[in-house]
């Protein structure tokens, strides 16, 4: 009896060798398959390790990576069910909670998909955990940004900030999503602290720009497209933006330093532009418009004409703004999109609102 107890547990540990040899064997089948793309035939590799060591280490190598080739072959459902098994065993799996995350948003699961991006970020990685979760809390800024949640997408990347190197190609994407998220003080930092290290960086001359112009810094902005044009002179986008920071500038009666005689011409411009943007949709018959209207157009046509004349005065200024003001609020209003939009008004009347 003893010799057959001997013999059968020698017999069974070496078809237990086999068995994790051949699991093995079947895994790294399905490792290569992987790297050629072919995920349905991994998939099969994969369970066939899986079947051989249940119960054994590696179990949950082979788990996972059936998992992840269940997900890149389509085939969500299943790789949910053992997603959810690795996640009950280790609820801190990263790249689990990832799979799930994108899972769940796939199915408009918002609530399920942001528990796991959140799972994933503070989960545990086997290769470079720092860099993984940086990588998932940037995935997760994407889909905020796709939903348009600034203020959720704004937390995230303040809590990205935290963790990101000095590099100023990484600065430069987390600025352009704090300018995505409406964040545009974060964004102008970021920008510049990239500019100061790197004077001749195009790009982020141009982010610059951007922040600054959202901001209503016209000047600062029109400088920093300046500054990216002369290192990138064929940016199209910086050009359009910097010509219309410069009408801003030319257009604007408010700014320090300007005599009465230059405001009041400004201010009657204002009136122009406000007239012409809204000649593409008055009636021909102007009975049809309200008594206001009728009477603000007639006011805007005199001046435009030069049949009214004005005194260089703060007063006559002001009037003008508010007249101009008032044919852009019943455009607004009563208009659909003009056909060519005036930018440059629309942003000198919404300044002076404030």
């Amino acid at each position: 009896m003893l010799c057959l107890f001997v013999a059968t547990g020698f017999l069974t540990r070496a078809f237990n060798r086999e068995k994790r040899t051949r699991a093995e064997q079947q895994y790294l089948a399905g490792e290569a398959l992987v790297a050629q793309g072919r995920y349905e035939a991994a998939v099969d590799m994969y369970t066939e390790a899986l079947t051989l060591s249940r119960g054994r280490a590696p179990y949950h190598d082979y788990l996972e990576a059936l998992a992840l080739a269940l997900v890149e072959a389509g085939r969500t459902d299943e790789a949910e069910t053992y997603l959810l098994e690795l996640t009950g065993d280790d609820p801190a799996n990263g790249i689990a909670n990832l799979m799930l995350a994108r899972i769940y948003y796939g199915r408009d699961d918002d609530a399920s998909a942001m528990q796991h991006y959140q799972r994933a970020i503070y989960g545990l990685w086997d290769e470079e955990p720092i860099e993984s979760r940086r990588r998932v809390r940037l995935e997760l800024v994407g889909v905020l940004e796709q939903q348009q949640r600034h203020r959720e997408m704004e937390a995230e990347l303040l809590r990205l900030l935290e963790e990101i190197p000095d590099d100023a190609e990484i600065k430069k994407e987390v600025a352009r999503l704090f300018l995505s998220a409406q964040s545009y003080d974060v964004a102008q930092k970021l920008f510049t602290e990239v500019t100061v290290d790197n004077p001749r960086d195009a790009e982020a001359f141009a982010g610059l720009g951007d922040a600054e112009f959202e901001l209503g810094h016209y000047f600062s902005a029109r400088t920093a497209y300046r500054q990216a044009l002369r290192y990138r002179s064929d940016d199209l986008q910086s050009q359009t933006q910097y010509d219309l920071a410069t009408d801003v500038i030319s257009l604007d009666p408010t700014i320090r330093g300007l005599g009465s005689a230059v405001q009041l011409n400004r201010s009657r411009i204002l009136v122009e532009r406000a007239l012409k943007g809204l000649s593409y949709c008055l009636p021909e018959e102007r009975d049809l418009l309200p008594e206001e209207v009728r009477g603000a157009l007639g006011q805007a046509e005199n001046l435009a004409s030069g049949k009214t004349r004005q005194r260089q005065t703060l007063e006559n200024v002001e009037q003008n703004i508010e007249l101009a003001e008032q044919l852009e609020k019943y455009r607004t209003l009563n208009c659909g999109a003009a056909p060519v939009p005036d930018r440059a008004l629309e942003l000198v009347l919404r300044k002076l609102a404030q």
